[in-house]
């Protein structure tokens, strides 16, 4: 198999795979010198799609970079999520399942709800008494 521009030597790059930006970059200047979708998708071993989304990625946007995913819908509003912050603000030590019934968010999973609390740093804390042996 052939490698492609600016692959590395390790051949870790699946074919098909999404190319790096010095690669697109090779391709539009060789897309400009005249040279066919076809053999450019051939040179560089990607499908005539991905030619030509990435010479109309630069035509609309003038960048090399991937564009971003569009993704899934957010469950939580920013209420939402005010709400549950501030429920595990003020009792630090409640569990998940009343935490999602005081909060009003009793359509999101126990998952979600400790992702957003660890982006926001509140995580369980183990006891310091617990540590202790008493004598």
């Amino acid at each position: 198999m052939r490698r492609s521009f600016g692959q590395e030597i390790s051949g870790n790059r699946r074919p098909k795979a999404e190319l790096t930006p010095a690669a697109r970059a090779a391709l539009l200047a060789k897309h400009e010198a005249g040279v066919s979708r076809a053999e450019l998708a051939h040179e560089f071993d990607v499908y005539p799609s991905c030619v030509y989304k990435t010479v109309k990625r630069w035509s609309n946007h003038k960048t090399l970079k991937s564009l971003p995913r569009s993704g899934r819908p957010e469950k939580l509003t920013r209420r939402e999520k005010r709400v549950a912050i501030r429920a595990a603000r003020r009792a630090p030590k409640i569990e998940y399942k009343p935490l999602i019934i005081e909060a009003g968010v009793e359509h999101v999973s126990r998952a979600t709800i400790y992702r957003l609390l660890k982006e926001k740093g509140l995580t369980n804390y183990r006891n310091r008494n617990k540590d202790r042996v008493i004598g």
